[in-house]
């Protein structure tokens, strides 16, 4: 049986086997703003991370985006382009990611 490398939400590691693992595609918005970048907080580590999260099977990437914007951070944004990819293994009590990461530029248009 393959095991899988996962990160922990504290930054741990585990090796969990491979077909306990969901494939998950998600988008997060660098926004800048009168020379300041938007971040949010995560209420149960405390961290901060970009405003976006996962898309839905058949949703385009730039519409995930718009939406995952306005549900966690309130704003209408116009989507620049994509300037980062990241691949990581992530597992939580519930769930066992391969996460897949898409990262563009916005601008809030409101």
């Amino acid at each position: 049986m393959d095991r899988v490398r996962c990160r922990t939400l504290f930054g741990k590691y585990v090796h969990l086997p491979r077909e306990k693992l969901t494939l998950r595609a998600a988008v997060y918005g660098v926004i800048l703003h009168e020379e300041k970048i938007l971040l949010l907080s995560v209420r149960h580590t405390g961290r901060y991370c970009f405003p976006g999260g996962g898309v839905e099977v058949g949703e385009p990437l730039t519409v995930a985006l718009r939406r995952e914007i306005r549900e966690e951070a309130g704003i209408e944004v116009d989507i620049g382009p994509q300037i980062h990819f990241q691949e990581d293994f992530f597992t939580t009590i519930r769930w066992t990611w391969h996460f897949t990461a898409f990262f563009s530029t916005s601008a809030a248009t409101r």
